[in-house]
């Protein structure tokens, strides 16, 4: 590239059929030597310009790149530092404590289960604002929204009624007294497979489908069951009960052996969903109840089944069987 300028001056000069006079010659030499001084340059500034953009370019890619790097670096620090949060034991000071039975008690210092990217207060429910509970059920509750969340973006939960802030009777219900039960709807979604949701509890049939406003919505096994799974298998808060229909808990179960999930979680999730015997069989939300935290025992008072992931030696030293396979540790 730096040479070819300078043959094409040279070149005429080559073709004279003879050679000129010494002054025309030095007046040549000049012109030649300014000629291949000024194509120096040019090819010299050009790829000065191109190594400048190369340089920019590289810079300009090595900045993103940091960018992108410290963008990742940031958003695992928040999502560990939201989980750390979800596990963190409030202030002995600010610590709830569930008093008696569930259905017989009362809520020391309940914590509220607020709204959040996550989770949603069903509209119906919130004139009265009974969204109180244990610290051990809320932060279950936020994990396990959380996690469906995860698995499903965009995916809210949304809560229904848990206690009132001081526990106590509560009208139309007969437990939710100490802050250890709380209704959650269940996760729905439209005729294409969308989520959906409904301002209030939407009754499901026997094949998981229900109305509201004359749309069709129905029964989201996928994302139900990702929230039972980690109802069912989280350390820190342990679940007693489900109470679910019985034909909706048939179809969880199938969910959950078409997608292989391990026998052990699938026997936590058949011993604890029960329809109740009388009164509501649970067609339009969860009912969940977590045992006594070891740390209220014994103002906070359970009745049976223990199953064997209870925390701590149950009374009369009997754990329930369960039927199926349990996880190795237990």
């Amino acid at each position: 590239m730096l040479a070819q300028p300078a043959r094409q001056i040279m070149r005429p000069l080559r073709a004279e059929p003879a050679w000129p006079a010494r002054s025309t010659r030095v007046r040549l030499a000049l012109a030649h030597i300014g000629a291949d001084r000024r194509a120096l340059h040019g090819g010299f500034c050009f790829a000065s310009i191109r190594s400048v953009a190369r340089s920019s370019s590289l810079l300009c890619s090595a900045f993103l790149v940091s960018v992108v790097i410290a963008l990742a670096s940031y958003r695992g620090q928040a999502r560990a530092a939201q989980l750390e949060e979800l596990h963190l034991r409030p202030p002995y000071e600010l610590r709830s404590m569930s008093v008696r039975y569930p259905w017989r008690g009362h809520l020391v210092r309940g914590m509220r289960l607020a709204e959040s990217s996550h989770v949603h207060h069903v509209e119906e429910y919130l004139e009265h604002d009974r969204f109180f509970g244990t610290w051990q059920l809320v932060q279950l509750m936020q994990r396990a929204a959380t996690a469906v969340a995860e698995q499903h973006p965009g995916a809210k939960l949304s809560v229904g009624e848990l206690s009132a802030e001081n526990g106590g009777l509560i009208i139309g219900h007969h437990s939710h007294r100490n802050g250890r039960d709380i209704d959650v709807a269940f996760y729905l979604k439209d005729d294409d497979g969308n989520p959906a949701a409904a301002p209030t509890f939407l009754r499901m049939s026997a094949h998981g489908n229900g109305h509201y406003a004359g749309r069709a919505l129905h029964f989201d096994d996928e994302r139900n069951w990702a929230m039972l799974a980690k109802l069912v298998s989280d350390d820190d808060a342990r679940v007693q009960f489900v109470f679910v229909a019985r034909t909706l808990q048939w179809r969880l179960v199938s969910y959950a052996k078409r997608i292989g999930a391990p026998d052990w979680l699938i026997a936590r999730a058949r011993a604890v969903m029960i329809e109740p015997s009388s009164g509501n069989r649970h067609q339009t939300h969860f009912h969940v109840r977590i045992y006594c935290p070891a740390d209220d025992r014994p103002s906070c008072q359970d009745k049976p089944p223990y199953f064997p992931w209870y925390d701590g030696i149950p009374p009369g030293g009997f754990y329930a069987a369960v039927a199926g396979s349990l996880a190795p540790e237990l």
